[in-house]
């Protein structure tokens, strides 16, 4: 298991360059937080709105993201205080230090194709599967 961030997930969704990998670790059980299914939403809302996804296209990958969901969801609520403490000490977003601190507290391998939330993971000593 593994825990996978929203930027991975995004990728996967709206077929961006490498969204294979993602399937790919996706196949072998990921958690994510909610927050991950509000940020994947609003890239899909983004793309539509830059003209870059046709509205029914974007209503098509709006379904299916959210009927296959190919990731469990964890409660987010618990991760709060210490994500607060990583993101102060990283000086990062609380919105990353959430997805670092998850991987921290269960002791799993963070996906992201995040380069800050990477450096910030590793610096967290989380161990990071970056896709680029």
């Amino acid at each position: 298991m593994r825990v996978i961030d929203s930027s991975s997930l995004a990728k996967f969704t709206l077929k961006e360059p490498s969204w294979e990998l993602v399937r790919n670790v996706l196949s072998e059980r990921c958690i994510s937080i909610e927050l991950s299914v509000k940020e994947v939403v609003n890239s899909i809302w983004k793309r539509a709105l830059m003209h870059e996804l046709t509205l029914e296209r974007a209503r098509q990958t709006l379904a299916r993201f959210l009927s296959e969901r190919p990731f469990e969801i964890t409660e987010q609520g618990e991760l709060y205080e210490e994500a607060f403490k990583i993101a102060l000490k990283t000086k990062s977003t609380i919105y990353d230090s959430l997805y670092v601190e998850l991987a921290r507290r269960k002791s799993l391998v963070l996906v992201t194709s995040d380069r800050v939330q990477a450096r910030v993971a590793k610096e967290t000593g989380v161990e990071t599967l970056f896709i680029e």
